[in-house]
Formats: structure tokens, C-alpha cells, sequence
């Protein structure tokens, strides 16, 4: 099992053992363009944007109310 030289971490596999090297220990981020989401991992950003940029808002007329859900904002 290799070890982390950075932090001492035990990793089981070596595919983890690179994703824990570059997400931990490296000044490589990535940017939402959408707010000021960062992440060190593609896919934490794809889901992020999945999850909180891709469905669609319902704003109230009266106050600043916001939903992603309909129901919620006749509420």
C-alpha cells in the first residue's frame, strides 16, 4: 500500500493514492463560472453545477424568495 510523502496518509489503491496527491497536496482548482464554488476534482465540479446550477428557479414576485421546486414557492 502506498504511503502519502506529504502527509503519511495510507492509501489502498493506486488510483486513490493520485486523486488523494492532486486534490490534497496540489494548487491545481477549479472554479464554478457560475459562483464561488472551487474543487480540486472534475467531477465534484460537474455535479456541483449538475445539482446547483442546472435545474430550474422559481422566484417569488412579492419578496426574494427563490425554490427549485414549484410547489414550494405557491407556498
Amino acid at each position: 500500500m502506498p504511503k502519502c510523502p506529504h502527509c503519511d496518509k495510507v492509501i489502498e489503491r493506486n488510483d486513490t493514492f493520485n486523486r488523494h496527491i492532486k486534490s490534497i497536496h496540489s494548487d491545481f482548482k477549479l472554479k464554478c463560472e457560475l459562483c464561488d464554488f472551487v474543487t480540486e476534482r472534475k467531477d465534484k465540479l460537474k455535479r456541483h453545477v449538475d445539482s446547483v446550477h442546472n435545474h430550474p428557479q422559481y422566484k417569488c414576485e412579492l419578496c426574494d424568495f427563490v425554490s427549485q421546486r414549484k410547489d414550494m414557492l405557491k407556498r
